[in-house]
């Protein structure tokens, strides 16, 4: 998985956004708001973490056992694939 050329995360503040730059922001005109677990799993995927890594991430950064954890970053991900900032390759 990575994340879509365009599409980067910034900070505004305390708040993490997803915007789109360049080409990507013709098509994607809004931002997205990304909680903390949000910023950390987009950022272990700028890294080129696999999901197996983020999920270990997950459990060892929030305490949280591996179903949690993977629950969470199905979700997360979901999210991405339906906006379209977050491919397969």
């Amino acid at each position: 998985m990575k994340i879509k050329d365009g599409f980067v995360m910034r900070r505004v503040g305390a708040q993490a956004m997803v915007v789109a730059t360049g080409e990507a922001s013709l098509q994607f005109h809004s931002m997205v708001k990304l909680n903390a677990t949000g910023a950390d799993i987009w950022t272990w995927i700028e890294k080129g973490c696999d999901e197996a890594a983020i999920v270990q991430a997950l459990v060892d950064k929030y305490d949280v056992d591996e179903a949690r954890a993977t629950a969470a970053l199905e979700r997360f991900l979901s999210q991405m694939r339906a906006e379209g900032l977050v491919s397969d390759d």
